[in-house]
Protein backbone atom coordinates (compact mmCIF):
# COMPACT_ATOMS: atom_id res chain seq x y z
CA UNK A 1 0.00 0.00 0.00
CA UNK A 2 2.79 2.03 0.74
CA UNK A 3 4.60 1.56 -2.12
CA UNK A 4 1.27 2.20 -4.38
CA UNK A 5 1.06 5.90 -2.48
CA UNK A 6 5.10 6.70 -3.30
CA UNK A 7 4.34 6.01 -6.70
CA UNK A 8 1.55 8.20 -7.06
CA UNK A 9 3.14 10.70 -5.53
CA UNK A 10 6.23 10.19 -7.48
CA UNK A 11 3.98 10.02 -11.25
CA UNK A 12 2.06 13.26 -10.09
CA UNK A 13 5.84 14.98 -9.50
CA UNK A 14 6.80 13.65 -13.00
CA UNK A 15 3.46 15.33 -14.13
CA UNK A 16 4.93 18.50 -12.62
CA UNK A 17 8.24 18.30 -14.13
CA UNK A 18 6.42 17.84 -17.17
CA UNK A 19 4.45 20.33 -17.15
CA UNK A 20 7.18 22.86 -16.87
CA UNK A 21 9.44 21.39 -19.02
CA UNK A 22 6.63 21.62 -22.06
CA UNK A 23 5.06 24.59 -23.32
CA UNK A 24 1.56 24.12 -23.91
CA UNK A 25 0.80 21.41 -20.85
CA UNK A 26 -0.36 23.34 -17.85
CA UNK A 27 -1.45 21.51 -14.48
CA UNK A 28 -2.68 24.19 -11.85
CA UNK A 29 -1.41 22.57 -8.81
CA UNK A 30 0.47 19.84 -7.00
CA UNK A 31 -3.13 18.17 -6.22
CA UNK A 32 -3.98 18.37 -10.07
CA UNK A 33 -0.77 16.45 -10.99
CA UNK A 34 -2.07 13.68 -8.10
CA UNK A 35 -5.49 13.58 -10.56
CA UNK A 36 -3.66 13.04 -13.40
CA UNK A 37 -1.65 10.38 -12.11
CA UNK A 38 -4.43 8.18 -10.73
CA UNK A 39 -6.95 9.14 -13.63
CA UNK A 40 -4.03 8.38 -16.28
CA UNK A 41 -3.37 5.40 -14.25
CA UNK A 42 -6.66 3.99 -14.02
CA UNK A 43 -7.06 4.84 -18.03
CA UNK A 44 -4.30 3.20 -18.68
CA UNK A 45 -5.27 -0.27 -16.18
CA UNK A 46 -8.73 -0.43 -17.61
CA UNK A 47 -8.44 1.21 -21.33
CA UNK A 48 -4.88 0.94 -22.13
CA UNK A 49 -4.58 -2.80 -21.97
CA UNK A 50 -7.60 -3.40 -24.25
CA UNK A 51 -5.89 -1.00 -26.67
CA UNK A 52 -2.70 -2.85 -26.62
CA UNK A 53 -4.12 -6.52 -26.79
CA UNK A 54 -6.31 -5.12 -30.03
CA UNK A 55 -2.76 -3.35 -31.43
CA UNK A 56 -0.65 -5.89 -30.55
CA UNK A 57 0.15 -6.50 -34.71
CA UNK A 58 1.20 -3.20 -35.02
CA UNK A 59 3.34 -2.82 -31.59
CA UNK A 60 5.09 -5.77 -33.02
CA UNK A 61 5.44 -3.78 -36.24
CA UNK A 62 6.72 -1.05 -34.65
CA UNK A 63 9.19 -2.39 -32.49
CA UNK A 64 7.13 -0.78 -29.71
CA UNK A 65 6.33 2.66 -30.97
CA UNK A 66 2.67 2.40 -31.01
CA UNK A 67 2.24 1.86 -27.47
CA UNK A 68 3.14 5.71 -27.33
CA UNK A 69 0.24 6.38 -29.69
CA UNK A 70 -1.96 4.83 -27.26
CA UNK A 71 -0.36 6.20 -23.92
CA UNK A 72 -1.07 9.51 -26.16
CA UNK A 73 -4.32 8.29 -26.70
CA UNK A 74 -4.89 7.55 -22.62
CA UNK A 75 -3.11 11.18 -22.22
CA UNK A 76 -5.36 12.98 -24.13
CA UNK A 77 -8.55 11.72 -22.82
CA UNK A 78 -7.12 12.31 -19.20
CA UNK A 79 -6.75 15.81 -20.53
CA UNK A 80 -10.34 15.73 -21.32
CA UNK A 81 -11.62 14.07 -18.76
CA UNK A 82 -9.77 16.90 -16.20
CA UNK A 83 -10.30 20.55 -15.96
CA UNK A 84 -7.44 21.35 -13.89
CA UNK A 85 -5.21 20.13 -16.79
CA UNK A 86 -5.00 21.05 -20.42
CA UNK A 87 -2.76 20.10 -23.32
CA UNK A 88 -2.91 22.77 -25.86
CA UNK A 89 -1.66 21.35 -29.01
CA UNK A 90 -0.96 18.06 -30.66
CA UNK A 91 3.42 18.47 -30.43
CA UNK A 92 2.79 19.24 -26.64
CA UNK A 93 0.94 16.45 -26.26
CA UNK A 94 3.55 14.24 -28.10
CA UNK A 95 6.32 15.52 -25.98
CA UNK A 96 4.10 14.75 -22.80
CA UNK A 97 3.55 11.71 -23.93
CA UNK A 98 6.83 10.67 -24.45
CA UNK A 99 8.61 12.28 -20.97
CA UNK A 100 5.09 11.05 -19.22
CA UNK A 101 5.65 7.63 -20.38
CA UNK A 102 9.26 7.50 -19.48
CA UNK A 103 9.03 9.01 -16.15
CA UNK A 104 6.07 7.10 -14.88
CA UNK A 105 8.62 3.74 -16.07
CA UNK A 106 11.10 4.84 -14.56
CA UNK A 107 9.27 5.14 -11.27
CA UNK A 108 7.55 2.00 -11.45
CA UNK A 109 10.96 0.23 -11.51
CA UNK A 110 11.80 2.81 -8.59
CA UNK A 111 9.40 1.91 -6.75
CA UNK A 112 9.22 -2.05 -7.22
CA UNK A 113 13.00 -2.04 -6.16
CA UNK A 114 12.40 -0.01 -3.24
CA UNK A 115 9.27 -1.90 -1.94
CA UNK A 116 9.74 -5.59 -3.08
CA UNK A 117 8.90 -8.03 -0.71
Amino acid sequence: MIGWIVAILLKAAVVVGVSKTVPGVVVKSYRSAIGVALVYGLLSFFLGWILRALSFPLIILTLGLFGLVINALLLWLTDKMLNSFDIKSGKALAWATVLITFGFVLVEFVVRQLFAA
